[in-house]
């Protein structure tokens, strides 16, 4: 009887840690989404369209893209309010992030027709 609790309690033990460390990762994850989701600030999107204005839309390179990334990520922008600001200062957010990820693994597999 004393090992079959014994076995209760260290099961019991593992459930609480798997239950606090998943719990843990979605509340990070959730609060890095939701920040990505608010609406951009005036002065967020003058940066948008200042931080763009030294490159040509027709002609960004990879290195661009991903110093273009990079800059709105450690400004915390993102989501459809970033890729509004982008296209109004007339540039693709789409063809910003595939410059930006071009040529690097992707851990599900090949796209398809790329």
């Amino acid at each position: 009887m004393r090992k079959k609790l014994n076995c209760i309690a260290s099961t019991l033990v593992l459930f609480c840690i798997f239950s606090f460390l998943t719990g843990a990762s979605l509340i990070k994850a959730q609060g890095k989404d939701k920040k990505s989701r608010e609406p951009l600030t005036s002065e967020q999107k003058k940066f948008v369209k200042s931080f763009l204005s030294k490159y040509d839309p027709d002609k960004l390179t990879k290195k661009d893209a991903e110093t273009i990334k990079k800059a709105f990520k450690d400004k915390g922008m993102g989501g459809p309010s970033l890729k509004a600001a982008v296209r109004e200062a007339g540039f693709s957010w789409d063809k910003i992030r595939e410059l930006a990820t071009r040529g690097e693994k992707r851990g599900r597999g090949k796209r398809e027709g790329g």
